[in-house]
């Protein structure tokens, strides 16, 4: 279903209260708009339909690479094109018309034409990241600062095999979870206790594995492959995890930890020692 275009049955009711408008022939044009402007529109809006017996919808507003987005209820978003005076046209539905009233400086009113009529709604929620942007879980400042933690962490536990740089890393009230070796929490998540660099063990990320996803207010989630490679050609070692990165005033800990699903590298996916 396209964005801004409800369930027909919405629809039929609409176009049972109010005019059908002329289409739109036109090219719609798109005027710029700055940060400002962008971020007072910013929020969620409940908008009633003309049947009082039918649930309110839901039309999310959101800033993503300087452009304004809506979504309407759980339709996929699309770009709002500014005709300007705070009215904008869907890209996905250029026949529609989204018009926002401003009250010191904040949309708090929207209304929706559409060829089948009209509904308004009243903004509910304010938060700028009400809907936060997408983020790649591959690429991009974020993966880049996990990525680089999750090396530091794996260094100080199987290279410089340093107990004080892994605790530092560690939430005071970590929580981990091996399907081997069960749960353990707190100080009581340590390094191995043999160092793994004088036994010939590397950690070593399968190519490409490695997945960042942030948690709006709280920090990130990362999962990956990692190998376990031994010296002397033995098979070697793969297993899956999740860390759930928290970020806080004292930078970022592991609140979480998740190591699962180890086996011998039958498959081979596993980088040469």
């Amino acid at each position: 279903m396209s964005l801004l275009r409800p369930c027909a049955a919405v629809f039929a009711l609409l176009a049972a209260v109010a005019p059908t408008l002329p289409a739109q022939t036109a090219a719609v044009q798109d005027l710029p708009l700055t940060a400002e402007q962008r971020q007072q529109l910013v929020g969620v809006y409940s908008v009633a339909p003309p049947d009082a017996q039918a649930p309110a919808a839901r039309v999310r507003v959101f800033e993503q690479d300087g452009a304004l987005l809506a979504a309407f209820n759980d339709n996929a978003p699309t770009r709002l094109l500014s005709q300007g005076d705070n009215v904008f046209r869907p890209e996905a539905a250029a026949d529609f018309e989204v018009a926002f009233t401003l009250v010191d400086g904040r949309a708090r009113k929207v209304s929706i034409t559409s060829p089948g009529g009209v509904m308004t709604g009243v903004l509910v929620e304010t938060a700028p990241d009400a809907i936060p942007p997408f983020v790649s879980p591959t690429s991009g400042p974020l993966y880049d600062e996990i990525a680089r933690l999750d090396a530091a962490l794996f260094d100080a536990a199987f290279v410089a095999c340093d107990a004080q740089k892994w605790d530092a890393f560690l939430a005071d009230d970590v929580e981990f979870y091996h399907d081997r070796g069960g749960f353990t929490q707190g100080r009581a998540v340590k390094a191995p206790a043999d160092c793994p660099r004088e036994q010939g063990v590397a950690r070593r990320l399968v190519e490409g594995s490695l997945e960042v996803f942030p948690i709006q207010g709280y920090g990130a989630v990362e999962r990956g492959t990692h190998c376990f490679l031994q010296q002397g050609g033995a098979t070697p070692g793969i297993a899956q995890f999740v860390h759930l990165w928290a970020k806080g005033d004292d930078g970022w800990k592991v609140a979480r930890i998740l190591s699962f699903d180890h086996r011998p590298d039958s498959a081979g996916l596993c980088p040469k020692p």
